[in-house]
């Protein structure tokens, strides 16, 4: 399987070097007819003092075009440059955790292999010392075996707890890493945001935010249109301003991940406001209370996310998304 993942990985980066070097083609090309035809304009312009001026001016426009060319180029170059070592640093951190998890399943294996062998070691020593008759030469030679046996493997069994260690320090190293190429994916997306549209596969969505439609059509049946919908904006960030109140704990016990229904706010906030609004709260603040934040703070934030499926998106899918943001404005330069 890792094999598989890294033929692939070599097939989508030699894609995106392929597309490079037509691209850079493309543009020399274009570059060298600019400049054919900057010469071809100065030997017309030695033959004649009348059209002098016309071909001036549309050698000012060819030396613009070349320049913004050149522009293009280079902001191509920058930011081609930046998804390849994404690319790069997101493939050697798959190859780490995946490595990391092999070896992890390996070492509790042996450690759960060594723990049996102590137990077995250390019954029949006691086995052998405890039964008649046993104190002769050949039993003592044979129960100091088995005590050095056991130290070995009391020995080998701490030496594989501290390896185990090592391993989850790395995988926790490469946790962190992996975030961090998340965020430079989603600041990618950000700078592109203006190019995206509703019907987007991938896009940014804010965790824990509330949609003031949620609190719209309760509004509607006690106000006009428009003071409905100024009603809800209104109702919304009073409910955002609650979640993000560290004091209204709304769970079952210390646990996180279940929501105390009998919570009087909430309950107060469903007969008031219906099944719509209380899921729209209860799901902003699982959202942000899944967030790991150490301090506890509810503040909503950015997330990749796959809006077609409706969940967070995979490294993989965003990297590929802004590729196709990027390809996309490349063509309408």
């Amino acid at each position: 399987e890792l094999q598989k993942m890294r033929q692939c990985s070599v097939e989508h980066t030699q894609k995106i070097v392929d597309e490079n070097k037509k691209l850079r083609f493309d543009l020399q090309s274009m570059t060298h007819e600019l400049d054919a035809r900057s010469k071809e304009l100065d030997e017309l312009a030695a033959q004649t003092d009348c059209d002098r001026r016309k071909l001036e001016l549309e050698k000012q426009r060819n030396a613009t075009k070349s320049n913004h060319l050149m522009l293009a180029e280079m902001e191509y170059q920058k930011a081609n440059e930046n998804v390849r070592k994404l690319l790069e640093q997101q493939q050697k951190e798959k190859e780490t955790a995946l490595n990391n998890a092999k070896k992890l399943e390996e070492q509790f294996h042996v450690k759960h292999n060594l723990q049996l062998e102590i137990k077995h070691l250390t019954g029949k020593l006691e086995v052998i010392k405890l039964t008649p008759g046993n104190e002769t030469s050949e039993t003592g030679k044979r129960i100091a075996e088995l005590t050095e046996e056991l130290q070995d493997k009391i020995d080998e069994m701490e030496y594989t707890e501290n390896y185990n260690q090592g391993l989850i320090l790395q995988e926790k190293k490469a946790a962190v890493e992996l975030q961090e190429a998340r965020k430079f994916v989603l600041d990618a997306l950000q700078d592109l945001g203006g190019q995206t549209s509703d019907k987007a596969h991938i896009g940014i969505r804010m965790m824990g935010e509330l949609d003031s439609k949620a609190f719209l059509n309760v509004c509607r049946k006690y106000f006009p249109n428009d003071d409905a919908e100024v009603g809800s904006v209104e109702i919304c960030s009073k409910w955002q301003n609650e979640i993000k109140n560290p004091e209204w704990r709304p769970f079952n016990g210390k646990e996180l991940e279940v929501i105390n229904e009998d919570d009087m706010k909430l309950k107060e906030l469903k007969e008031v406001y219906g099944e719509e609004a209380y899921a729209a709260v209860v799901t902003a603040l699982m959202e942000l209370n899944g967030s790991g934040s150490s301090s506890g703070s509810r503040v909503p934030f950015p997330e990749l996310w796959n809006q077609r499926e409706g969940r967070k998106a995979k490294s993989k899918e965003a990297v590929q998304h802004a590729i196709k943001l990027f390809k996309a404005s490349k063509r309408r330069r």
